[in-house]
């Protein structure tokens, strides 16, 4: 799951017993509590996670009637930008070994509350003068979506004497690879030529572009 530009500052969360038919967890003779951990990938460490009131996040023993437990919201207002991983970790006080703690597999998160921008300046080519086999292109701050179909509008707009002719996608070759989209006129276009582009002043604008977690 992520957590994007302008949503809770929170992570609802629920546990599961998955022996409940055998060993509910109230019943369990060692069992001290289950509680959330996260850790940033890359990191050895795991910490506790704590619930929007400043406490731990903990669901203790309580199940329902099927081994589920209540939602509880986990505050992830303080942590920083990056990749997670969190986990349900049981604790059984002093025994040691296999029997005395287990962890459930981990889970991802993605905390991005950062939208995606123009890398310095200038798109290409910085001076603003266009020749044919000049790159147009703008490399943006993060990865971007570059998957097809595209969600950001690509156009370029010619201003022209009789009236400004607008190029959107099926008139120009559009290309994104990482964090940069490249734009050109197309061979294909029927609406123009290069000896038509010369000495023409045009505008080109992209819209809508999202980065890998959907900020824009």
């Amino acid at each position: 799951f992520a957590v994007l530009k302008g949503d809770s500052p929170t992570i609802e969360l629920a546990a599961y017993n998955p022996d409940h038919d055998f060993t509910r967890w109230l019943d369990h003779p060692y069992l001290q509590d289950v509680y959330v951990r996260f850790r940033r990938v890359g990191d050895s460490d795991w910490l506790r996670a704590n619930t929007t009131d400043g406490n731990f996040a903990s669901f203790g023993k309580a199940t329902d009637g099927e081994g589920f437990t209540d939602a509880m919201q986990i505050d992830v207002s303080e942590w920083n930008d990056g990749q997670f991983e969190l986990s349900l970790y049981s604790d059984c006080g002093d025994l040691q070994g296999k029997m005395g703690s287990y962890s459930t597999s981990p889970i991802s998160a993605r905390v991005d509350r950062v939208s995606p921008r123009l890398f310095s300046q200038h798109a290409m080519p910085a001076d603003g003068f266009w020749e044919p086999g000049d790159t147009i292109s703008a490399r943006m701050t993060e990865v971007i979506d570059c998957r097809e179909p595209y969600t950001f509008k690509a156009q370029i707009v010619i201003e022209d004497s009789a009236s400004p002719v607008v190029l959107g996608h099926d008139d120009l070759d559009v290309k994104c690879s990482e964090d940069t989209v490249e734009v050109s006129f197309s061979l294909e276009s029927d609406l123009y030529s290069l000896d038509y582009l010369r000495g023409k002043q045009f505008t080109v604008s992209l819209e809508n572009v999202q980065d890998v977690a959907g900020n824009v």
